[in-house]
């Protein structure tokens, strides 16, 4: 398989593969193919019931995305956790921005009762 992708970041030929389709096993066969982009995995558009009318507009998406079946059920779960663990994150920067504040305060109030202790000692 080529690392480089076309337009449609998940078409290619016939001509452009070695890759056997997962659904019928063959190499050959068809002359449009679909890379999932998860498991990167080439698949017939044929095998995967996308028209060659569909395929034709996929390619002329400049950012098509494509996942096959088997993916396209994990993404399903994992795109909410994804934006679950975003929410978690946002809250630990917001709660170590605020204990960073307070650490600052806390060391100019202390670094100002050393300078009045200082002060002290020497009158």
């Amino acid at each position: 398989m080529s690392s480089a992708r076309p337009v449609c970041q998940s078409a290619k030929s016939n001509a452009e593969t070695t890759d056997k389709c997962p659904v019928c096993q063959k190499t050959g066969g068809c002359d449009s193919w679909l890379s999932c982009e998860i498991c990167d995995r080439w698949f017939h558009t044929k095998c995967v019931d996308i028209s060659d009318d569909t395929y034709k507009v996929l390619q002329k998406i400049q950012n098509c995305h494509w996942y096959c079946n088997s993916c396209d059920n994990k993404i399903g779960k994992i795109i909410p956790a994804l934006g679950k663990i975003s929410d978690r994150v946002d809250g630990l920067e917001r709660t170590l921005t605020q204990m960073d504040q307070k650490l600052e305060k806390q060391v100019k109030d202390l670094e100002e009762k050393f300078k009045i202790q200082k002060l002290k000692l020497y009158y």
